[in-house]
C-alpha cells in the first residue's frame, strides 16, 4: 500500500506543481472504503490494494479535425473515454488541463511515478545493506575446537569426551616406547628392573675388589 501511494504521489506532486487540476487521488481499485475531500482533490482508499490512480483533468485531448469518423469498436471505446474525460473540464480549466501543458511537463508527470519507485528501491536496499548487512565469506576460522575425536572413538558420544580422552593418555619419557621391558606404561621402573640393576652393581663391585687384590 505504501509503495502504491508513493508511486501515485509522484504523479500527483508534479501535476499540482505544474498547475494541473487533480480531482482524485486513490490507492486501490473497486469499491471505496474511505475517502476525504481536501480542497479540489478527493483522497481515498479502495477495497482491492492492487494498484492506484490519480485523475488529472484533460488526460485525453479532444478529437482532432480531420480525424476519421468511421465507426469501429476501438474508435467507439476511445470516444466514450474521451467524452468522460472532457466532462471533468469545468469553466476556467482551460489552462489546467493535461493536454494543454508543454510536452516536457507532461513527460515529467508521467515519469515521476516510476522514478519514485526507483528511489524507494534504493532506500530499501541501503537500509538492508547498512543496517542488516550481508554474509561475508572468509578463510579465517572463528573458533578452534579444544580436541578432535575420531568418529569411531568409544567416548565420542559422551558428554565430557574431551576430558576423558585427556585422562586416558599418559605421558611417556623421551625415547621410551610402548611395551619396552623394564618399564610400565607411565614410564616408572618395575621391580624386576631394580633387581637387575642391583645385580649389575654387585658384579662391578666384585670385579673392582679382585683387581685391587
Amino acid at each position: 500500500m505504501f509503495s502504491i501511494g508513493f508511486h501515485e504521489f509522484g504523479h500527483f506532486m508534479w501535476a499540482r506543481r505544474f498547475g494541473m487540476r487533480v480531482p482524485q487521488f486513490m490507492v486501490g481499485f473497486g469499491p471505496t472504503v474511505w475517502s476525504r475531500r481536501r480542497g479540489e482533490t478527493e483522497y481515498g482508499v479502495k477495497a482491492i490494494p492492487l494498484g492506484g490512480y490519480i485523475r488529472i483533468v484533460g488526460m485525453i485531448p479532444p478529437a482532432e479535425e480531420g480525424e476519421s469518423k468511421r465507426a469501429t469498436r476501438m474508435r467507439k471505446f476511445i470516444a466514450e473515454v474521451r467524452g468522460q474525460a472532457l466532462n471533468d473540464i469545468r469553466p476556467g480549466d482551460e489552462n489546467r488541463v493535461f493536454y494543454g501543458k508543454p510536452w516536457w511537463q507532461r513527460v515529467i508527470v508521467m515519469f515521476a511515478g516510476p522514478f519514485h519507485n526507483l528511489v524507494l528501491a534504493v532506500v530499501f536496499f541501503a537500509i538492508v545493506l547498512t543496517a542488516v548487512g550481508t554474509n561475508v565469506y572468509t578463510t579465517r576460522l572463528s573458533s578452534v575446537p579444544a580436541c578432535v575425536l575420531p568418529a569411531g572413538a568409544a567416548t565420542a558420544a559422551d558428554k565430557n569426551a574431551c576430558d576423558e580422552q585427556r585422562q586416558s593418555v599418559r605421558p611417556k619419557p623421551v625415547g621410551q616406547h610402548e611395551g619396552q621391558p623394564g618399564t610400565q606404561d607411565d614410564g616408572t621402573k618395575t621391580g624386576s628392573e631394580f633387581s637387575a640393576l642391583r645385580g649389575w652393581r654387585s658384579a662391578v663391585h666384585r670385579g673392582l675388589s679382585k683387581s685391587r687384590g
